[in-house]
């Protein structure tokens, strides 16, 4: 698996002007409905920001996006339109490269 700086991701995921979905797989920081804190997770078709929801008539995309927190990054899991905001030191896949910190 190719490497990539998280430098690169964060452009790249930030700059995605197509609304492509990309693959992200990162490291729970807490425990979840789902999972166990410090389990890996991925989200096979993630957008940056949060997408338009179902049944609410107000698009919002990545030029919508006013977060704020440091140190994470807000994407939105397309299959189950799960708002999710990821700490950048938890992420470790960026769709077929292993992210470099």
């Amino acid at each position: 698996m190719s490497e990539i700086s998280i430098q690169k991701v964060l452009a790249e995921i930030r700059s995605n002007e197509e609304g492509k979905p990309f693959l992200l797989k990162f490291i729970r920081a807490k425990k979840s409905g789902n999972g166990e804190k410090g389990s890996h997770k991925v989200v096979a078709k993630a957008l940056y920001g949060r997408s338009v929801r179902l049944g609410d008539g107000s698009p919002t995309g990545a030029r919508g996006v006013h977060h704020k927190t440091s140190g994470t990054i807000p994407i939105t899991d397309t299959e189950t339109n799960q708002y999710l905001t990821l700490l950048i030191s938890h992420l470790v896949q960026f769709n077929s490269f292993k992210i470099k910190h």
